[in-house]
């Protein structure tokens, strides 16, 4: 049986991962790639589908990011009806410190709704300050420029 406090850990992990600065492209955080003015909505329980931006991309890695939360929480994929991530942007932007010096950027929120086959629902959150892209101002994964990597192959 699917349990509240499962699923509070799994959706509560998963945002905590997901959005964590090991969510990269190219060794740059995923979120300064993505367009403000849109919404990103995400079937966490779709097929893998072959990634053709880096909006595609993004939406494979939650996938993977969320099937591994399942399973290390041994709640298996089918008690689940469905899951769904929408990240949106906050507007005006605003300016904040980052890496020591000032980005103008918006605040993102990422919503997760995990719905149970007993219909169970849970549902978490979390805001983060998200400023463009800018490889001027912002310093590579030393990860991305390991041997091997894709980007050095």
């Amino acid at each position: 049986m699917t349990t509240v406090r499962v699923l509070r850990s799994v959706t509560s992990n998963f945002l905590g991962t997901f959005t964590s600065r090991y969510s990269e492209h190219n060794g740059y955080w995923f979120f300064g790639f993505l367009n403000p003015n849109l919404v990103v909505d995400i079937d966490l329980l779709a097929q893998r589908a072959v990634a053709s931006s880096p909006t595609d991309e993004l939406r494979e890695h939650a996938r993977d990011r969320f099937l591994e939360q399942l399973k290390k929480s041994r709640l298996p994929r089918e008690s689940l009806r469905s899951a769904a991530l929408t990240i949106s942007f906050s507007s005006p932007e605003r300016a904040q410190l980052v890496c020591g010096s000032a980005r103008l950027g918006r605040d993102a929120t990422f919503t997760v709704i995990v719905r149970a086959t007993s219909n169970r629902v849970f549902q978490a959150s979390r805001s983060l300050f998200v400023a463009p892209h800018d490889p001027a101002a912002e310093s590579r994964s030393a990860r991305a420029a390991a041997p091997g990597s894709p980007e050095l192959t």
